[in-house]
């Protein structure tokens, strides 16, 4: 059974069911990147980039800038539970905060790892 998330007419609903909603239940994604993400790996040649040794990478970037029909495919390429698992390790280093925050609350994350070097606004450079 997966995670419960209680909505605010008072019903429950699992994560996945919450993106299933999201999701074409005949999805099937290819098994190279996305074209509309190229601009986002400006740095590394598409074809060099393996789905499972660069699989963080590839999350980060399809979950900081991709389009919903990226979205869905990483979702249907590596399913929620290895998202959550970057969210949880990664996220909140690796993301904007603001992405960061969005997938955080729609897949109920309760936990994750803080940012190792937290520090105030202003605060990093004192003069």
């Amino acid at each position: 059974m997966g995670l419960i998330v209680k909505e605010r007419d008072g019903g429950k609903v699992t994560v996945n069911d919450k993106i299933n909603l999201y999701m074409d239940t005949n999805f099937n994604p290819t098994k190279t990147i996305p074209i509309g993400l190229k601009p986002y790996f400006q740095e590394y040649d598409l074809d060099d980039l393996e789905l499972v040794r660069d699989a963080n990478l590839i999350i980060q970037r399809t979950l900081d800038f991709g389009t919903w029909d990226e979205i869905r495919w990483l979702f249907g390429l590596y399913g929620v539970k290895r998202i959550r698992l970057f969210l949880r390790e990664h996220g909140a280093r690796w993301l904007k905060p603001s992405s960061f925050n969005y997938w955080r609350k729609l897949l109920a994350m309760r936990k994750w790892k803080q940012n190792d070097f937290p520090t105030a606004k202003g605060e990093l450079w004192k003069h």
